[in-house]
């Protein structure tokens, strides 16, 4: 009499031979008699390789000007500049070296000030594959039709001798400055004189084609900038978005990069949207490379797929003694209970598992498709 055998083979699958595993997903259900649940597994990685450029910056906030009236201080620029110096010397978030960061604050940043970090330290530095950014918070003024950004010894009585010339500043950047990326953020009423149609000439006939200026302004040359107390203890509008956009809110990808693309599409929405439309940042799309590197914040980088995997291993369990167990018509060995058996080295796919003893009925061979090996880790128990 042939009798039905009451033991049980557990099958355990589980892909080895991979960089990296599969993220966790639902458990699943095939087969009545193959129960699926996931492994756990590692988390993904990034899905770009991220090259972070040597970097310097000038950074400017101005408060107090001594020769402007109480009606005409600002309450929030100094601490903008420190907000964007934290912003850029983040491990998330520009990734800037501290002691290539300079800053200029209040009574600091005169227009000599101004001139010596622009006008000559930047430019004796920065080399061809490096990136440089420019960051000034304060007031700027039109004056017969040019627009002017005000240090803080500037004097309205002189705007012309003692104000810094937006053509000058794009002269520094777009021929001067010797670098692939270039960065300007300009939060000053009036920052939008120098508009997007300024920054293509000024590269055109100063720059090399080849390298990239991205200007980001906090307002139209018409319009207001905005400084509102309850930001985060007070802030720029346009400097208070621009910090959150750097430290990974303007990351709309997921990757992990902060692009200059990411960082415009942010501050414009968020900054109307806060304003409502009174104040408008622009920025020139046709001259800047879209995915120039800004800013790195590993933290919220979603994890990437892993590669499939390349081979598999059964591991089978039975619970009793002098069980043959057989894979693609080969036999792997005989089972003794609780000494589990590997089948190492097989392709992701279907195989023929089959189990045989002695004076028993043989389970098996089982039908291909309840025996999987995945290209993901999984873990079943096959019963016979």
């Amino acid at each position: 009499m042939i009798m039905r055998a009451p033991w049980t083979i557990a099958i355990f699958c589980a892909a080895v031979a991979v960089a990296q595993q599969a993220p966790p997903k639902a458990p699943q259900t095939q087969q009545r008699d193959l129960k699926v649940e996931r492994l756990d597994t590692p988390p993904g990685v990034l899905s770009k390789t991220v090259r972070i450029p040597v970097s310097y910056a000038v950074i400017v906030g101005i408060s107090k000007y001594a020769k402007l009236a109480d009606k005409d201080q600002l309450a929030f620029a100094e601490r903008d500049a420190q907000a964007i110096f934290t912003s850029l010397i983040s491990p998330e978030g520009g990734n800037f070296r501290v002691e290539n960061v300079h800053v200029l604050t209040n009574e600091k940043a005169t227009l000599a000030g101004l001139r010596r970090e622009i006008d000559t330290w930047l430019p004796s530095v920065a080399k061809d594959d490096d990136r440089v950014l420019i960051y000034f918070a304060g007031h700027g003024f039109m004056f017969q039709g040019k627009g002017y950004l005000a240090p803080a010894d500037f004097d309205r009585d002189r705007i012309a001798e003692t104000g810094y010339p937006m053509d000058d500043l794009g002269s520094v950047i777009g021929g001067r400055i010797k670098a692939k990326s270039k960065i300007l953020l300009t939060d000053a009423c009036h920052s939008g004189a120098i508009t997007p149609e300024d920054t293509e000439n000024l590269n055109n006939r100063f720059g090399d084609l080849t390298k990239s200026l991205f200007s980001l302004t906090a307002s139209r040359a018409r319009e207001r900038s905005y400084e509102v107390a309850d930001l985060k203890g007070g802030h720029g509008v346009f400097t208070y978005y621009v910090v959150q956009g750097m430290e990974g809110a303007a990351d709309s990808s997921g990757d992990g990069v902060v692009t200059a693309d990411e960082l415009a599409e942010y501050v414009h929405t968020q900054v109307r949207e806060y304003t409502d439309n009174k104040q408008n940042p622009t920025s020139d799309k046709a001259n800047y490379d879209p995915e120039m590197l800004l800013a790195f914040v590993p933290s919220k980088a979603k994890p990437a797929a892993a590669p499939a995997a390349k081979f598999g291993t059964l591991i089978f369990d039975s619970n009793m003694d002098g069980v043959e167990v057989f894979v693609d018509g080969k036999t792997i060995g005989v089972l003794e209970k609780g000494k589990p058996v590997s089948a190492p080295g097989l392709a992701p796919g279907e195989h023929t598992v089959q189990g045989v003893k002695m004076g028993y009925e043989p389970d098996g061979p089982r039908h291909p498709s309840r025996c999987r090996v995945p290209a993901e880790s999984l873990r079943g128990g096959l019963d016979a």
